[in-house]
């Protein structure tokens, strides 16, 4: 009889064992991938920033007159999204995560105006990218939306 109780407890200690270790390695998994999506999301986005501030860049370059059309996605990773341009760069903003890419231009405008500020894009639409010569000799990015 003791046998038996001993060897009932040992199988129960065993088995609780078990499922203590697989359900520690099943909450790793589980947050390994929520990383490996995130990381996906991100570099998505960085390399929409990138396509971006190339196009950006090369309108810049090309001289005054000089224009881009630019269809953004309608979603990245099946998320929706947002971009900002300023002087500093392009950054794509996706589920709280930031892209982010280095542009030439420091005179950014969303008007023809001529007056620097941060110009957001959402996803979906098309905007226009000019390279614009301002009144004091310098040339202005402007974007708008068509």
């Amino acid at each position: 009889m003791d046998n038996r109780g001993v060897t009932t407890v040992d199988l129960i200690f065993a088995t609780l064992l078990i499922i203590i270790v697989a359900v520690s390695i099943i909450t790793v998994v589980s947050d390994r991938i929520n990383t490996a999506s995130q990381v996906e999301e991100l570099s998505k986005a960085r390399i929409t920033a990138d396509n971006l501030s190339e196009v950006i860049n090369s309108v810049y370059s090309s001289g005054t007159g000089h224009s881009v059309n630019v269809s953004l996605p309608n979603n990245i990773t099946d998320k929706e999204y947002y971009i900002d341009v300023n002087s500093s760069g392009v950054y794509v903003k996706i589920g709280g995560m930031i892209g982010k890419a280095y542009i030439a231009p420091k005179k950014i405008s969303k008007s023809y105006r001529l007056d620097e500020s941060q110009i957001t894009m959402y996803s979906g639409s098309t905007y226009i990218i000019q390279n614009v010569n301002g009144s004091d000799g310098y040339s202005w990015i402007v974007i708008t939306e068509s």
